[in-house]
């Protein structure tokens, strides 16, 4: 991997407008992350729900 930045540290400043903080950074990852897991477990829910009907 090459030095520069983070290509996910550059994703969250061009879409907040701002420069932000390693911590920023980490929060807004974890909370990307939650929201990818319920929107898993939400169409697993949708899917299991269309083979029982």
């Amino acid at each position: 991997m090459t030095a520069g930045i983070d290509p996910t540290k550059k994703f969250f400043e061009q879409v907040s407008g701002k420069q932000l903080t390693d911590a920023e950074i980490s929060e807004y990852k974890n909370k990307l992350v939650k929201l990818f897991s319920i929107l898993i477990k939400i169409d697993q829910r949708i899917k299991g729900e269309r083979k029982v009907t």
